[in-house]
């Protein structure tokens, strides 16, 4: 499209660079293990029949709240918006923590902003599985049986009916057997 100068105008362009920009992003994440059992996260499938691996979702913050609301005589009537019931963060383990031992027992560690509402509790998450049956109201929790290779470890708080209402940022660890050194008898 010319304008009346005889130049292109930009509006086709800005448009189709608009729509792209509204277009969510999409990409596949795979998992695997090499032959020395390390596991690996890439975007490409590492063989025809490779799947994505199931991640837990992720933490998406909204837009910053707008200026602040008439503050009438009705003020006090109208609803508030809802908080967030608490912030998580995991002290412990630390990200990219490597553990060596025979015990397979990772501990968890959760730091909170503020006390968690009655009703709420917390998942132990280990590779987007909860490792709690319940929710619990505990700050530490042992994961039992954890593989050797890397993993990720999170926890998050649901309400009574067990929907997740936050969770913390994941760590990830690495568990390896205990180095052994072999001599040789002389």
């Amino acid at each position: 499209m010319k304008t009346r100068y005889g130049r292109r105008s930009p509006a086709p362009i800005l448009a189709l660079l608009c729509l792209c920009l509204c277009l969510p992003a999409r990409a596949e994440v795979y998992r695997y293990v090499d032959p020395q059992g390390v596991v690996h996260y890439t975007d490409q499938p590492p063989s025809k029949d490779a799947r994505p691996a199931k991640l837990p979702p992720l933490q998406v913050i909204g837009p910053p709240p707008g200026p602040p609301a008439d503050r009438g005589a009705d003020a006090d009537a109208r609803p508030k918006a809802p908080q967030a019931p608490v912030e998580l963060r995991i002290t412990a383990p630390a990200p990219e923590q490597t553990f060596r031992g025979d015990d397979r027992r990772l501990m968890v560690n959760v730091a909170l902003d503020r006390p968690l509402p009655e009703g709420y509790g917390l998942l132990y998450m280990l590779d987007g599985s909860p490792q709690n049956t319940q929710a619990t109201r505990t700050l530490s929790y042992v994961l039992e049986g954890v593989e050797r290779g890397e993993h990720l470890v999170s926890v998050a708080a649901v309400d009574a009916r067990g929907r997740e209402v936050a969770r913390a940022a994941p760590v990830i660890v690495h568990m390896k057997p205990p180095t052994v050194s072999l001599t040789r008898d002389r």
